[in-house]
């Protein structure tokens, strides 16, 4: 069984313009880290109705979704 992270490097690996969307309920530094490293996007689990429609739209224009800790940022 491959952890989210390692399914991530490995469909990106096979397909690497599919964007790859995180959720999580933790947000350390490490995890947050990871995502940035191997995936597009980044959403806390608590935030998803507020901030899957934004992720989404930025996913799909080819741009990236971390917001900051507390905010509602986007990385572009």
């Amino acid at each position: 069984m491959l952890s989210g992270f390692a399914a991530a490097r490995e469909i990106k690996h096979r397909q690497p313009a599919i964007p790859i969307l995180f959720f999580s309920i933790h947000d350390t530094s490490e995890i947050i880290a990871e995502a940035r490293a191997v995936g597009d996007g980044f959403l806390l689990k608590d935030k998803i109705v507020e901030l899957l429609p934004v992720a989404l739209e930025a996913l799909l224009n080819n741009r990236t979704f971390f917001p900051s800790e507390g905010s509602s940022e986007r990385q572009i």
